[in-house]
């Protein structure tokens, strides 16, 4: 589903706000707009109504709460300070929209980093109107409404949704408080907590341009390194307010069937924000059908202020309330981790838990495939690895790791997402498709990159908690088996070169349209650099598989080379699996004709694996070069030397 956002900040310390003191009785509104919030083919003349008596109606323009005691002139607001100004009006009459669409840039023109530059251009415009009834003993509450025109009429025709952020200004970009500039200290985005988070109000408008959410959330700015870039990620938080709610309740993506958040983001594309502005949202698709935890994915055009703000994308924010939505999780009942065992959420008994299982791992006392699987998901591990190394992501393991369990006394089978073993999470993978090498990121040899010490940094060594874990699983035979065919797999289903580059281009044009407006904003990227970065992504998606079959072979003695495995007979319905993979055609990346699948595996000692439940392997006729090394009822392996046919029963 496509969507428009609308989102007001209101209320918090150092803005003033006139309706929190508790002065006045609040009463549900009979305040009346004349037109609906939404798109509009062109303006008009807005008239306030309202049914409190004795009332007098005030309204803003610039997002702010409006204040009674807060009017000033134009020539007061053109010499007020751009990052703290705010003005309210008294209602007069019919107020002229067309006259407010074509206003000179403002809050554009405020520095919010150190690498910010100046738009050149006319930004598009929106008009967000607050307004409330006061009387000599009674409030409204403030009711928002944005509206929204094509050109020529001050705006631009989006294909995307749209998200309105208007906020009392001085909470974004106060020098003292401001939470999006760099400010008095040089670095006010970087602050975190509570007292760097935002009351907003947040409306949402479906494709059809319908408003479909109107509450009070609050807003805090989101990331790490990426906090200093001039656009930056914003984390949107349901909270209890006077006009809010606990949840966020809408269903945001399309691939997701939640529709109930405690928490989203509106997160630009990280260290691509110069580049394809969507390695890692492609990255995320490519894998939500693989049992990891990832962040879904919809582009979305902001508006600040009514101020055009460039694209920011809607993501999952991974946290306990997310383990809650999607797994039924307790959220007191987890603990959270990252880089090594740095606890976010959760006690110290969970991080030790990890540490000691780690370090049983790395000294061989839990030295098989059960006894590991037992306290970690390490089939999950295994697609989690191929997952980062086939993006190039290098800027993983030692960054970007991140990990939980289920802390609860009263646990579920093994399989349950609360059954108290280890897992991890899927995030930040910005540095994937070459984005750093370019042209050459394709080649990378993520394996010696993850499994050889000293190779990132042959001065100081990448840390050693980085290697230790997958060291100690491919130490264990089997693991390492089911990690080298586990690649091939993927390789030819999840990351074959078709699939990966249909999602690249379908993911392409969702946005395609909208960067020259985000470049005329912000600088970056330019529309033929942009198109540069993702004709990199296609090149890497046709070559990157090959490249790193080869990568295999060289690194590991039980992968001689590659060769072609088909499996016949397979039924429509058929749960028959390839290392965990499903051989049928609703499995992403798998092409299944006349009942017929063929890709590569690799020949050498390490078993190729089928299983089913469904079909009895025992009848099973094998062809080709290969060795059968088990064969039962529901599982079938077996070793190739070259090229093999599988024929079921």
């Amino acid at each position: 589903m496509r969507f428009l956002i609308t989102a007001v900040l209101v209320g918090f310390v150092g803005c003033s706000n006139f309706f929190t003191a508790g002065a006045f009785k609040q009463v549900p509104s009979p305040l009346q707009f004349s037109h609906s919030a939404g798109f509009h083919s062109e303006p008009f003349m807005l008239e306030l109504t309202s049914s409190l008596n004795g009332s007098h109606l005030y309204y803003t323009l610039d997002g702010s709460v409006p204040d009674p005691n807060n009017t000033m002139t134009d020539a007061q607001w053109e010499a007020a300070d751009r990052t703290t100004r705010v003005r309210t009006f008294r209602y007069q009459g019919p107020i002229n929209v067309f006259a407010h669409l074509r206003r000179e840039n403002d809050i554009s023109l405020i520095p919010t980093a150190p690498s910010w530059s100046e738009p050149t251009a006319h930004q598009p415009k929106a008009l967000v109107v607050r307004a409330v009834a006061v009387s000599a003993s009674a409030e409204t509450e403030v009711i928002t409404n944005s509206y929204f025109f094509p050109h020529p009429f001050g705006g631009t025709n989006h294909r995307l949704p749209v998200v309105s952020l208007s906020t009392n200004r001085d909470g974004f970009f106060s020098p003292e408080y401001g939470i999006y500039v760099p400010g008095i200290s040089g670095s006010n985005f970087r602050e975190r907590g509570d007292e760097w988070e935002r009351e907003t109000h947040f409306e949402l408008f479906d494709v059809h341009r319908n408003r479909v959410l109107a509450q009070s959330v609050r807003v805090r700015i989101h990331g790490n390194a990426t906090r200093v870039y001039p656009q930056k990620s914003l984390r949107i938080y349901a909270r209890d307010a006077p006009h809010g709610s606990a949840i966020l309740n809408h269903r945001f993506f399309d691939a997701k069937p939640t529709s109930k958040h405690k928490r989203i983001l509106l997160r630009h594309a990280g260290n691509d924000n110069r580049g394809a502005f969507m390695r890692d949202a492609v990255m995320h698709q490519l894998i939500h059908h693989l049992p990891i935890d990832t962040q879904h994915y919809q582009p979305a055009v902001v508006y600040l202020n009514g101020e055009y703000w460039g694209i920011l994308n809607f993501r999952d924010r991974h946290d306990e309330h997310y383990l809650h939505a999607h797994h039924g999780i307790d959220p007191k009942h987890v603990a959270i981790l990252e880089s090594n065992a740095r606890l976010r959420i959760g006690t110290d008994d969970a991080r030790m838990d990890y540490l000691e299982m780690v370090a049983a791992i790395g000294n061989g006392i839990l030295d098989s495939w059960e006894a590991v699987d037992d306290r970690m998901d390490l089939s999950q591990y295994l697609d989690y690895l191929i997952t980062q190394m086939y993006s190039n992501n290098t800027d993983w393991p030692h960054n970007n790791i991140r990990y939980w369990r289920y802390t609860g006394s009263s646990h579920g089978p093994l399989g349950a997402r609360n059954d108290g073993r280890w897992r991890w999470l899927v995030f930040d993978i910005d540095f994937s498709f070459g984005l750093i090498h370019r042209g050459t990121g394709k080649h990378t040899n993520m394996i010696e990159h993850l499994l050889v010490e000293n190779l990132r940094h042959p001065d100081r060594g990448m840390p050693w908690w980085a290697h230790d874990l997958p060291l100690g699983i491919v130490a264990i035979d089997e693991a390492r088996a089911e990690l080298i065919q586990r690649t091939a797999t993927h390789l030819s289903t999840t990351f074959h070169p078709v699939r990966v580059t249909d999602v690249i281009q379908f993911s392409a044009q969702q946005i395609e349209a909208e960067i020259p407006n985000h470049y005329r904003r912000w600088g970056r990227p330019s529309p033929d650099g942009w198109q540069n970065h993702v004709n990199i992504m296609i090149d890497y998606a046709k070559d990157r598989p090959d490249i790193f079959r080869q990568h295999v072979v060289d690194f590991f003695s039980e992968a001689d080379g590659v060769a072609q495995l088909t499996v016949a007979g397979l039924p429509g319905y058929s749960d028959v699996k390839l290392h965990t993979v499903p051989l049928h055609s609703q499995t992403p990346g798998v092409e299944v004709v006349g009942g017929v699948w063929s890709g590569l595996m690799f020949t050498g000692s390490a078993p190729v694996v089928l299983t089913s439940g469904d079909v009895d392997l025992r009848g099973t006729v094998l062809s080709g070069g290969h060795q059968v090394v088990e064969q039962t009822r529901d599982r079938l392996a077996f070793t190739m030397s070259g090229d093999v046919s599988v024929v079921l029963p």
